[in-house]
């Protein structure tokens, strides 16, 4: 395995399309893992309307927090603080790259984070 050069690293902040989803998105019976690779219309067929880039704000986040395990870098975020599954409530983030889902995130939600304000700041 070969260590990737400073240039392939990703850089510490990244610019990006971003957009929270206040609403409540039930996950039950869903299978959004074997979407990655597809489109953003094609993912919207589980998750309902998903915003254009012309609708979205742009946002400086951390380079490791847009950067996929495959190192693929997201131009665009979609976050849902209030996803569930059944009962259960958890904080689902889908990055694109080109139009296309290049990672998910599936996270507990822990304390409630204030409105309009990301997790990762909360914490910050």
């Amino acid at each position: 395995m070969n260590t990737p050069s400073p240039s392939e690293l990703p850089a510490d902040w990244r610019i990006v399309h971003s957009r929270e989803y206040p609403d409540s998105l039930d996950l039950t019976g869903k299978d959004l893992i074997s979407l990655l690779g597809h489109s953003k219309e094609e993912v919207s067929t589980l998750v309902g309307r998903i915003a254009d880039k012309a609708q979205m704000q742009t946002e400086e986040l951390p380079g490791d927090y847009v950067t996929s395990l495959t190192g693929e870098i997201a131009d665009e975020v979609h976050e849902w603080p209030n996803a569930k599954l059944g009962k259960a409530y958890r904080h689902l983030m889908l990055q694109f790259r080109q139009n296309r889902l290049v990672n998910m995130s599936w996270k507990f939600r822990g304390p409630a984070a204030p409105p309009g304000k990301p997790w990762w700041k909360f914490w910050s």
